[in-house]
């Protein structure tokens, strides 16, 4: 080669790339590695899971986010936050490593009774990537090169709030569990404090409830192996009725007792004679009985301990039914018998079998006169 051809500007280049190749490569991948090594080191990335409050003004939410950050909704007055598709929101961020590690993310969110317009419920879809400036951190800016927040769109069901007034009582009272065997508890006797209350939710619920006051339940009571009385701080079943519903007293609870008693032990008595008495007031009034019931069947009712101590014979001796004719007004009815009891008897419940007073039917007829006095009934 010439030295004309070794001056030459395609010659130089040739022997600067190609002169101690093995070094150069080295130096230029040493110079890579340490380029990604102070890149990782000046650069970061962070995935932020934020929850999602609901709270009803903005100053609320100014005051906790400065302790807790996460996404809050503020709820205008007058509407409720039925549900929402998501209980959190994910945050990605890229940028300066110092930047992204000092992060606390929070943001706030208006919910304005306009999304739902004139309706009593609806849907609404809110953007979240759209608004990445309503996003702060310690309620300040931040910059990152990458900010990417999933969902993009946070669905919410949205309800207009009423409230009004409830009282409460047996009817709203659910139990769970069974007393001990051979109690019982008498509905009329159960207690609800307070009974009288305010009760706040979604309006078309908060309608119905108004409408079917019944169908208002409250958390169930335990009354397993019960015995004596049963008292609980219960509140309002929302998996039952609707769980958007407040109730409005202190803890949000109501406290209901249930007195338990021990259930009446029963035994019947079958076909008990029937003794009618004041068959003079029928003659007075020319009647005479056609039919009348002989015998009822009889449930008596009482403490085990007094019926199993009494024998068949003397609990037929102890229980005697009567009917006065003098209270027949009608030439047919049913009317009530008199129970009389005595002895081991006297403080024993005693109905029919239907659990009503006893019974009886009967049937009357006139008497015809008698012939007048000195006659022989002929007629002249």
């Amino acid at each position: 080669m010439s030295r004309t051809d070794e001056r030459s500007p395609h010659s130089l280049l040739y022997r600067l790339f190609r002169q101690d190749i093995g070094r150069k490569l080295t130096a230029l991948l040493f110079a890579l590695m340490m380029w990604v090594w102070l890149a990782t080191l000046t650069q970061g990335k962070r995935e932020i899971e934020l929850d999602i409050f609901l709270v009803n003004t903005r100053a609320e939410a100014g005051a906790q986010r400065n302790v807790v950050p996460g996404l809050y909704l503020v709820v205008e007055p007058g509407l409720i936050v039925r549900d929402t598709d998501r209980q959190r929101v994910s945050v990605r961020v890229s940028g300066l490593k110092d930047v992204v590690d000092d992060l606390e993310l929070s943001a706030v969110f208006t919910v304005s009774q306009e999304a739902i317009g004139d309706n009593d419920e609806g849907q609404v879809s809110l953007p979240l990537e759209a608004s990445r400036d309503s996003f702060r951190s310690r309620n300040s800016t931040f910059e990152v090169s990458e900010f990417d927040v999933r969902p993009r769109v946070l669905k919410l069901s949205l309800a207009r709030r009423a409230e009004a007034e409830f009282e409460l009582g047996a009817h709203n009272v659910a139990t769970t569990g069974v007393p001990r065997e051979g109690y019982t508890f008498d509905e009329n006797r159960i207690l609800v404090r307070p009974n009288r209350v305010r009760i706040s939710g979604p309006r078309a619920v908060v309608e119905d409830l108004r409408r079917h006051p019944d169908a208002l339940k409250l958390e169930p009571v335990t009354v397993e192996g019960a015995t004596f009385e049963v008292t609980e701080q219960v509140g309002i079943d929302t998996e039952r009725v609707d769980r958007n519903l407040t109730l409005h007293t202190a803890g949000g609870v109501v406290q209901v007792t249930i007195p338990f008693q021990a259930r009446p032990f029963e035994v019947e008595m079958l076909a008990v004679e029937v003794h009618y008495e004041n068959s003079v007031a029928l003659d007075a009034q020319r009647r005479q009985v056609v039919s009348a019931t002989r015998t009822v069947d009889l449930l008596v009712s009482g403490p085990r301990s007094v019926l199993e101590g009494l024998s068949r014979e003397q609990l037929a001796e102890s229980v005697r039914l009567y009917y006065d004719w003098g209270g027949a007004g009608l030439d047919q009815a049913r009317d009530r018998v008199k129970v009389f009891q005595n002895g081991p008897a006297a403080k024993l419940q005693i109905t029919g079998l239907d659990g009503r007073h006893p019974e009886i039917e009967y049937r009357l007829e006139a008497v015809d006169p008698p012939p007048p006095i000195g006659t022989n009934g002929d007629t002249p």
